[in-house]
């Protein structure tokens, strides 16, 4: 099997990468000169192909006379040594470095920059010390750095009489520039970052918009006036989308209580059980989770919380909304609080990053109490009783009318009574019906 040379294969590589000649001009571009980690020098420039150079005197140190010119041209960047000391002021191991910046983040993403060579190229810099940060800059380290004089000094002679910086053959005449070309892909990523942004802003105000419509709509067809006090209702949580913690709590819910439920673990069996700690409050058709423990976390999965109320104690849940106190989780999605056919309410807290006081509050929307038709028509063929109240979960609360008939020969039927109750659960009593030896016992 034939190996082909890492060169060739990175010369493959840089071929395969999306470019584009971008050009810098009309750019605001930042350069940066670092000695270490310490800023020496920064000169922010609008790039232009009209200007040469576009910095003609860039001092880095003033004591030492040690300055460059700095011209862009389209997407070519030249700095020329233009101090009057030699290299010696630059090869001293320091971690010397030019930082390039595209201010605005107005280009492409930058890919790679490349080393141009040249008669004037300053000796001792190599490709590997051209680095590109991120994509809006790029840096090139000059510590390395052997010849830099714009004339043959003293210095050159004395300390390094085998390194001639000057050449004939150079632009300059002497080994004191470095030209790179930058290459740019064909998008700037913050841009399409932006649009993504902008049209996940955009889905969410249309859900937002969507829900808004369909609570207006729950407003007017549920009852505003029923409330969970006094009903029986089940808390648990609910660990992922296929498991469920034993921890479940079973009150009472109550108006007059707050909360209903104090210090519900969701990580009851954890070692710090108390770091997960929530307070539930049933309140009219008003749920309220507070988050009360001492470690904040993150939900990665389908966990949260589910609320069964008693079966046939309480009215069809039409829907429900998420009221935004200012203190809803990060990351929490109101579109996953849902509702099951049997009632059950869902908060599922995946993608929340939970924290202390963070409140996630729910309005429930029950089906308003069926009316109960007011009509004296008798459909019964037979004796005894009958319930003519459209009743679609329990008798509780509601309004019964109690009819009692005789049939006598003939299939003819005599009206004998009729009386309207009150229906309770809790409560057993008799109704007294004509003829008074008659006695039904309604529970």
């Amino acid at each position: 099997m034939t190996t082909l040379p890492k060169t060739l294969l990175l010369i493959m590589f840089i071929a395969s990468l999306p470019l584009q000649a971008e050009s810098l001009n009309g750019h605001r571009v930042k350069v940066k000169y670092n000695r270490e980690d310490v800023s020496v020098l920064t000169k922010t420039i609008t790039a232009s192909d009209d200007v040469n150079p576009d910095i003609s005197d860039f001092r880095v140190f003033d004591f030492l006379d040690m300055r460059y010119s700095i011209d862009f041209k389209e997407n070519i960047v030249s700095i020329i040594y233009t101090g009057i000391h030699d290299y010696y002021h630059l090869q001293v191991g320091k971690d010397d470095r030019f930082i390039f910046r595209d201010v605005d983040d107005t280009l492409n993403d930058i890919t790679w920059v490349e080393l141009i060579w040249n008669n004037s190229m300053l000796a001792g810099i190599r490709r590997s010390d051209i680095t590109v940060l991120n994509k809006n800059d790029f840096m090139i380290e000059v510590g390395t750095a052997v010849c830099s004089a714009t004339h043959d000094s003293f210095q050159d002679w004395f300390f390094h009489a085998d390194t001639e910086c000057h050449d004939d053959d150079s632009s300059t005449g002497y080994l004191n520039q470095i030209k790179v070309k930058v290459h740019f892909s064909n998008e700037n990523t913050t841009n399409a970052e932006a649009r993504a942004a902008a049209e996940r802003a955009e889905d969410r105000k249309r859900a937002d918009e969507e829900r808004a419509e369909r609570v207006a709509e729950l407003r007017k067809i549920s009852d505003p006036d029923f409330s969970m006090d006094g009903h029986t209702i089940e808390t648990r949580w609910k660990e992922s989308a296929i498991s469920t913690s034993n921890h479940r709590v079973v009150v009472t819910a109550s108006d007059h209580v707050n909360p209903d439920i104090d210090d519900f673990s969701t990580l009851p069996n954890s070692e710090k059980p108390d770091s997960y700690f929530w307070d539930i409050d049933f309140h009219e058709q008003n749920i309220v989770m507070s988050f009360s423990g001492v470690d904040d976390y993150y939900i990665n999965d389908s966990s949260g919380f589910n609320f069964y109320g008693n079966i046939g104690t309480m009215p069809e849940i039409l829907g429900v909304e998420v009221i935004d106190t200012g203190s809803l989780p990060d990351g929490f999605d109101p579109n996953l609080v849902t509702v099951d056919e049997y009632n059950n309410v869902y908060v599922d807290l995946n993608g929340a990053n939970i924290g202390y006081n963070d409140i996630v509050k729910i309005r429930l929307f029950f089906s308003k109490t069926p009316e109960l038709p007011n009509t004296d028509e008798d459909n019964s063929n037979i004796n005894g009783f009958n319930n003519v109240g459209l009743i679609t979960q329990s008798f509780d609360t509601h309004k019964i009318k109690v009819k009692s008939w005789e049939v006598k020969a003939g299939d003819t039927k005599e009206f004998l009574n009729e009386a309207t109750v009150k229906a309770s659960d809790e409560v057993k009593w008799f109704c007294r019906i004509n003829p008074p030896s008659q006695r039904y016992l309604l529970s």
